[in-house]
């Protein structure tokens, strides 16, 4: 955690910053295809996103119950009641070539101002969540874009934090797999 302190100070000062009230940090982060996001972290942790129309619930990867697969699971909250046209979702993370998208949703039906995507199945050995196997700690950055009821456009970026620990618990699963079974003991 503390490497990872120390990148998010390094980061800071060479790609921008400003300090909030409560010790919180804004840091300008480059962004897959150019350009920069705005993160606030709170205790060295991204706060999840928001502004005066949609506040972010979850942005994570999730393991699919004990198996070599997993799925983003994105979430917001609509605040001011409207039924967005459509929301999509990019993870724009500049160590990726380019943007790759992972939410389309022409339709999206929300609960009680509630909206959830639950994207496919993805191995481990998919190129696209190879990060998940690489040890050190990462900061995914994903890019909202939401089309409103009224045709208006608000494009928001949040940012998840994946620490060292849960990646190597992945890791050792993947190779866990991949071991050969042990040999039968021979009486």
């Amino acid at each position: 955690m503390l490497r990872l302190l120390l990148s998010l100070a390094v980061l800071g000062a060479l790609a921008g910053c400003s300090v909030g009230n409560g010790g919180d940090i804004t840091l300008k982060i480059p962004i897959a295809g150019g350009g920069l996001a705005a993160i606030m972290f709170s205790n060295g942790s991204p706060v999840p996103a928001e502004d005066t129309r949609i506040r972010i619930e979850k942005s994570i990867f999730a393991q699919e119950g004990k198996s070599l697969t997993g799925r983003y699971v994105f979430g917001l909250y609509e605040k001011t009641g409207d039924v967005p046209r459509r929301i999509t979702i990019d993870d724009v993370t500049e160590t990726d070539e380019k943007p790759v998208n992972w939410v389309d949703d022409n339709h999206p039906q929300l609960k009680d101002g509630h909206w959830e995507s639950r994207g496919r199945l993805i191995g481990f050995d998919d190129s696209a969540v190879r990060w998940m196997l690489e040890l050190d700690p990462s900061i995914r950055i994903y890019r909202v874009t939401i089309v409103n009821g009224d045709g208006s456009t608000d494009v928001i970026y949040d940012a998840a934090l994946y620490p060292a620990v849960l990646k190597e618990y992945f890791k050792k699963q993947v190779d866990d797999a991949a071991a050969p079974p042990p040999k039968p003991a021979q009486d």
